[in-house]
Formats: C-alpha cells, sequence, structure tokens
C-alpha cells in the first residue's frame, strides 16, 4: 500500500494533479485569469516564458532597478534588454519612457512590480498592443497587492509569481506564471513540464522529452502554498 500511495504520489507531481492542480486553479481564482502554470522559482518561469515567446537573440525593454535574476534567464538566451526610465513615485516602469524606446527590433517588454508597488499594468499593455509586442510582468514582489481594484499586473501577457523567502506567499521555493493567453500557456507547458502533464494540455500527440527546463514545482512547496494561501 506504501509503495502504491508513492506512485501514486509520484504521478500526480509529474502530471501537475492534486495539490499543483489545487494551487492553479487558487490563483486562476485570484488573478482573474485563465490559465495558472506552477514552476520551481520565477526565474524559471522567466526562462519558461523567454523560451515560450522565442526571444532568443530578440530585443526587449525592461527597467533597470530590479535583481539581476529578472533578465538573467532572458539574457542566457542572448536577449538584449534596453533600459526605460521608472516612475519616481513607484520605482516602476514609466509608461512613457517605454514607448519612447520602442523600435522595429522591440519584441517585448519585461515590466517589474518592485517592493510592492504594481506597474501601471493598462497602459503598459495599451503600449504592448499599439506596437504588437509581449508583455511580460515579474511580479515575485506583488503578490496580493492591487492596483485600482485589480491584481498587479493583471493586464500582463504572463504573469510570473515567486514563492520563495521574503515573498507574501512562502512555500519554500516555488512559482507560478498566469496567463489568458491558450498557445502561450501550452508552450509554457511544453518547454517547462513533464511528458505527463504535456500529454494532458498540450493538443498534439506527441512528447518533448526535450523539454530545457525541468521546471515543475516541487509538490511539497505546492501543498505549502496552499496551507498559507488565504
Amino acid at each position: 500500500d506504501a509503495v502504491e500511495a508513492d506512485e501514486a504520489a509520484a504521478q500526480a507531481q509529474l502530471a501537475g494533479t492534486h495539490a499543483v492542480a489545487r494551487l492553479e486553479e487558487r490563483l486562476c481564482t485570484l488573478y482573474g485569469m485563465r490559465h495558472a502554470l506552477c514552476v520551481s522559482s520565477a526565474s524559471t518561469g522567466l526562462l519558461g516564458v523567454a523560451l515560450a515567446l522565442n526571444l532568443d537573440g530578440e530585443e526587449f525593454i525592461t527597467t533597470p532597478y530590479t535583481y539581476g535574476a529578472t533578465v538573467a534567464g532572458w539574457m542566457l538566451l542572448g536577449a538584449r534588454p534596453v533600459f526605460a526610465d521608472v516612475d519616481p513615485e513607484t520605482l516602476t516602469l514609466d509608461p512613457e519612457a517605454v514607448g519612447d524606446a520602442v523600435t522595429e527590433n522591440t519584441k517585448a517588454i519585461l515590466a517589474v512590480d518592485i517592493f510592492g508597488n504594481p506597474c501601471d499594468s493598462q497602459a503598459l499593455r495599451t503600449i504592448a498592443e499599439r506596437y504588437g509586442l509581449w508583455y511580460v510582468a515579474d511580479a515575485a514582489q506583488s503578490f496580493g497587492a492591487r492596483r485600482d481594484g485589480i491584481s498587479a499586473s493583471r493586464h500582463a501577457h504572463a504573469i510570473v509569481l515567486s514563492f520563495t523567502a521574503g515573498k507574501a506567499l512562502f512555500a519554500g521555493e516555488g512559482g507560478a506564471i498566469l496567463t489568458d493567453d491558450d498557445d502561450l500557456y501550452e508552450r509554457l507547458v511544453w518547454h517547462t513540464q513533464h511528458p505527463l502533464r504535456q500529454r494532458r494540455d498540450v493538443r498534439l500527440s506527441l512528447d518533448n522529452e526535450l523539454a530545457p527546463v525541468n521546471g515543475r514545482i516541487h509538490p511539497l512547496a505546492a501543498v505549502w502554498a496552499n496551507a498559507t494561501f488565504d
């Protein structure tokens, strides 16, 4: 019985069910978004987003005022950061400065909610739509925060959360990616999750055993996050 229980727990973790699925459901409800994908860390989540958006070697606009892990994964893929100014009151990306920094080579905006202060998500999404850019939010420091009554960075194409030390939702380690984009969600699963989850969530008849990132959240981290979520 113990062996069977261990096998069932292992299968659940690989497939993203049980505690992982429960945590993802709660995140979707909180943010009002279609998809949530739990990952091993926010750094892993940001790398997974860059892989899913094919940002290898591309140019993106971001803030100079953030922790290095925000851009590390993107730069690992050869993506090139262009730094825009920050709002002096919130210390987050100034949408006007972002608009001024856009060129024909720009592919994405990588904004950061800093010290719990949410970016002007609506303004950044408007700029992204105007120029046909992806808008990604590093919301590792803003879980639970709101701006204009809406969860921090809610208007981003992809939001990345962190559950590590010092964060509002602490689970030892871990993170999550939220998105409303069905295709982006499937690409995230394809690049970061086990084939068992790929078969469940991706509309293809094959597995990606060559997924470059083992990005699954630890099952105990998911249990911990659920226990402290409220």
